[in-house]
């Protein structure tokens, strides 16, 4: 069991880093362009089960493509299946700050994507240092590239919606 994990856990990180550096992307993108919350939910969900899928499903061609020396004992469908859950699961993070204010029918107020962000911060930076474990690299390094990467994302998005918030 404990070797399964091993296995697989660099599609555990592969599909969490990306997940959460694309739903906050959006989240930013959305929320720079002065749009609806409603619409973050429905970009943002749109992302995860979409994206989500296209990552499970190209992680399992990619591993699938490979070589049977090269693949020692992945099981190609299980990579896919692990990508594309950590990324459904991980990519929620910045969601559900804004899913709990209007279940709750609070306004959505710079408070609720200063949550979402900081919860994106957070899990840049702890999956980064996973990746780090998995890379057998510096975890500190290797947390705050993805943070940085991550951010910058982020900040790309939000820029992108701000300058062509007048579009719409």
């Amino acid at each position: 069991m404990k070797q399964n994990i091993k296995l697989y856990f660099p599609d555990v990180v592969f599909g969490a880093i990306d997940g959460i550096v694309t739903t906050f992307a959006i989240i930013a993108g959305v929320y720079g362009a002065s749009l609806s919350a409603s619409l973050i939910l429905i970009l943002g969900f749109a992302n995860v089960f979409a994206d989500g899928f296209s990552m499970g499903v190209s992680n399992y061609l990619a591993s699938d493509s490979q070589t049977i020396d090269i693949q020692v004992d992945r099981n190609s469908v299980a990579s896919g299946f692990v990508t594309f859950f950590s990324f459904i699961f991980i990519g929620t993070i910045p969601l559900l700050p804004f899913l709990y204010f209007s279940i709750q029918n609070n306004p959505i107020t710079d408070f609720v994507f200063l949550i979402s962000f900081c919860a994106s911060l957070v899990a840049f930076f702890v999956f980064g240092i996973l990746k780090g474990i998995v890379t057998n690299t510096s975890i500190w390094k290797s947390g705050f590239t993805t943070f940085f990467i991550g951010s910058t994302a982020s900040l790309i998005a939000f820029i992108v919606g701000r300058l062509l918030s007048n579009l719409v």
